[in-house]
């Protein structure tokens, strides 16, 4: 009697090969889960990183240069203003310092970050005409584009993707910024 092996796989086989795939999706799901707040993050930051360079320039070139957010189009730009004509002259000339395209971030098209909507609270000593559009003095100070002599209290800017939530706030006087 001659005896053959039998072609197959073993108990033991198969459950160490279910034992690996199971580990290999506990250590996957994770990072594929996170995908959109790490997205969100992303968004939060460059819009952070936007306002705080137009502070940056605004002291370092000691001219009037701010930001704009367009919630509705998800778009923030940054850009420089010509206080002394009425109503101000406001020029899309900045450029990004490592793309050198003009600093305009649309979040609809963004490669990486994305957001669901954005949500713009800002707050002035008194009331400012043009909430959305904040620009910088040469001291770094934030200020209400219409009247232009008047202070940023405070902007916040609550984003949102799924049910993760972020928010960028604008501290008036001081002009730092901070992302949680």
């Amino acid at each position: 009697m001659v005896w053959r092996s039998a072609k197959g796989f073993s108990l033991v086989e198969l459950v160490i090969v279910v034992l690996i795939l199971g580990i290999v999706a506990v250590v996957a799901i994770p990072f594929l889960s996170t995908a959109n707040e790490k997205k969100l993050i992303l968004a939060a930051q460059e819009i952070a990183h936007a306002i705080q360079f137009a502070r940056d320039e605004a002291v370092r070139l000691d001219q009037t240069i701010g930001f704009e957010i367009d919630d509705n189009n998800q778009r923030v730009r940054v850009f420089r203003a010509d206080l002394n004509s009425t109503p101000p002259v406001i020029s899309y000339d900045i450029y990004h310092p490592l793309s050198k395209q003009r600093y305009d971030i649309n979040l609809l098209n963004h490669s990486f970050a994305k957001v669901e909507s954005i949500s713009v609270d800002t707050r002035f000593f008194a009331s400012c005409s043009l909430s959305t559009a904040v620009y910088f003095d040469s001291n770094g100070v934030p200020r209400c584009m219409s009247p232009s002599s008047l202070v940023l209290s405070s902007m916040e800017l609550d984003l949102a993707l799924d049910s993760y939530a972020q928010r960028v706030t604008l501290h008036g006087v001081t002009g730092r910024v901070t992302v949680r």
